[in-house]
């Protein structure tokens, strides 16, 4: 027999279900920022070292033996 949701779900008042996703959105949205920033900084430093990577790979697989 399947119970209802209601049934499931434990009891949390409407205030503090809006206050936590209040909260939740500001601390998301500052944590993305941040890494928004940061990201923009080492993106170029990253997309070379990721083709170092892969070049390395593929001149090895290129060897002919």
């Amino acid at each position: 027999m399947i119970e209802s949701a209601n049934a499931i779900r434990p009891v949390i008042p409407d205030r503090e279900s809006g206050q936590a996703m209040a909260e939740y959105a500001l601390v998301l949205g500052a944590f993305m920022g941040v890494l928004s920033g940061v990201g923009f900084t080492f993106l170029p430093d990253f997309l070379d070292a990721m083709q170092l990577y892969l070049d390395q790979h593929y001149f090895w697989l290129s060897m002919p033996f």
